[in-house]
Order: C-alpha cells, then sequence, then structure tokens
C-alpha cells in the first residue's frame, strides 16, 4: 500500500501475470518430478483447456484474495471475513469434487467461483463432471473472471483513494 503507482496495476497487472506464470511453472516442476521421482508419465487429455483453466483459476483466485484483502485492510476485523471465507471457498470454490458427494454436483453446477478447477478436472481425466459442455465451462469462467476483476477494480479504486486520504495505509 506504501506504492506511490496506482495499487490496482501493481496487484493485478505484474502480480497477475507473474502469479500466473509461477502456478503453471510450479505445474511443470510437479510434472517433471513425478516423473523423476516415481516414474510416472502424467497424461492430459486436453492441455491446451487445461492451462487456460489454470490461468482462470489463477487470476480468480488473485481478484478474489485482493478483494478479501481490501475488506480486511478497510474492516480491520479480519476474524468474521476470515471465517466465512475459509468455510465457503473450498466449496463454492469447486475443491471438491462432484463424485464426493451428491450434495457438491449441484454447487459445482450452480456456482460460479467452481468452473475453472472443475474444467482442470475435466480437461486433465477426460471426462465431464458437470452435465454443462466444456464450452459452455469456459465461457461462464470467462465471464465470472471479467465481473471479478471490475468489482476488484472498484473496490481497489475505492479503498485505495479512501485509505490515502485517511492515511490509514497500513493494518494498525
Amino acid at each position: 500500500m506504501s506504492i506511490t503507482n496506482d495499487l490496482l496495476t501493481h496487484v493485478v497487472g505484474w502480480g497477475g501475470i507473474a502469479y500466473s506464470i509461477y502456478t503453471l511453472l510450479d505445474l511443470a516442476s510437479l510434472v517433471v518430478s513425478f516423473y523423476v521421482v516415481f516414474s510416472l508419465v502424467i497424461d492430459i487429455r486436453d492441455p491446451a483447456i487445461f492451462i487456460l483453466s489454470i490461468v482462470l483459476a489463477s487470476l480468480q483466485l488473485l481478484f478474489i484474495s485482493t478483494i478479501y484483502a481490501m475488506l480486511v485492510i478497510r474492516l480491520r476485523s479480519n476474524w468474521v471475513i476470515t471465517d466465512i471465507m475459509q468455510f465457503l471457498m473450498p466449496t463454492l470454490g469447486g475443491l471438491i469434487p462432484s463424485e464426493a458427494n451428491k450434495y457438491v454436483l449441484p454447487i459445482n453446477e450452480y456456482s460460479p467461483i467452481a468452473y475453472p478447477f472443475v474444467i482442470m478436472r475435466e480437461s486433465a481425466l477426460g471426462y465431464l463432471e458437470l452435465p454443462i459442455p466444456i464450452a459452455y465451462q469456459v465461457l461462464y469462467s470467462v465471464i465470472t473472471v471479467t465481473a471479478l476483476f471490475f468489482i476488484t477494480f472498484f473496490l481497489v479504486k475505492l479503498f485505495d483513494k479512501r485509505l490515502r486520504f485517511e492515511g490509514k495505509l497500513g493494518l494498525t
């Protein structure tokens, strides 16, 4: 928050690009290490959609975490937001596969933030987890990431301006 440039450019611009690149490099290092240690060849059924889902998931998590950070900085009582986020995000975020429980399938189907992670599993494994074509899932993911970007844009601009005016740039 002590930067003189635009906070949104700092977080989303270079931070978003670096975050996505590091996520893809982490994946590549995992694939290589699994091959070296376990002699396991990882076969991804649709690599292009898989990489696209990783980028979408990375951007989505970046925007959600930026919204979370703005709320924590502004509200100064992060325990309420943290309690809500830590229980809702794994379920609503698609981190639990639909096969885990019969109640998870409708959550993954109707939660817009679940699609990048569902697409990731579908493109890696080669079968549809949800009864929605993968092209529509990608479209819904792009729309969700775009909406999260605009929410992030609005909140960062609003809170950055207010916090700089009040002189409260830290968490104290």
